[in-house]
């Protein structure tokens, strides 16, 4: 965000937490030579609030946006689940990294050069995936923290390449 900025980008910040949201956006400002960067309320791991953010966004922008930068997500906490009751590490890393890409899909598809960016690891390595061990992940089911981190950063550049082939096909 802070590199965008520089370079005179206009650059929406999501966050979920307010206080490290305006942390964030101080450092982007201190850095920022077009327009001053904003903040949006987005916490990831829940649906609900990626569609908020998503409007918010949507409004803001007016319906184009160049480019969206998921790097949001948590690698290895002890077991939890989000509000939406899904796996702590699923629902931010995929799931509402997936539904807010979903959601801005078309705004991406407006802009000339338009693009999706999921940050990954190299922890994608040693992860395979199939049907039956990602809904055993999600419900939290034979937990092991970085192996499940590990999936969902293979499915993130799995996804990827699906957005690849769309934007591809799509023009």
């Amino acid at each position: 965000a802070e590199v965008l900025a520089a370079h005179g980008a206009r650059v929406l910040i999501g966050s979920r937490n307010p206080e490290r949201g305006r942390a964030a956006l101080a450092r982007v400002q201190a850095m920022a030579t077009g327009l001053a960067p904003e903040l949006v309320e987005l916490d990831v791991s829940s649906l609900e609030s990626v569609a908020r953010a998503a409007n918010r966004i949507r409004e803001r922008t007016g319906g184009t946006l160049d480019l969206l930068v998921n790097n949001a997500g948590i690698m290895a906490p002890p077991l939890s689940f989000s509000a939406d009751g899904f796996e702590s590490q699923w629902a931010p890393n995929v799931l509402g990294a997936n539904a807010i890409s979903w959601r801005m899909l078309a705004s991406i598809a407006t802009a000339p050069q338009g693009r999706i960016v999921f940050v990954s690891s190299t922890r994608h390595l040693s992860a395979t995936l199939d049907e039956a061990r990602i809904r055993a992940d999600i419900r939290g089911d034979g937990y092991r923290g970085f192996d499940i981190y590990g999936r969902t950063k293979l499915a993130d550049l799995l996804m990827s390449r699906e957005l690849d082939r769309h934007f591809r096909r799509t023009g």
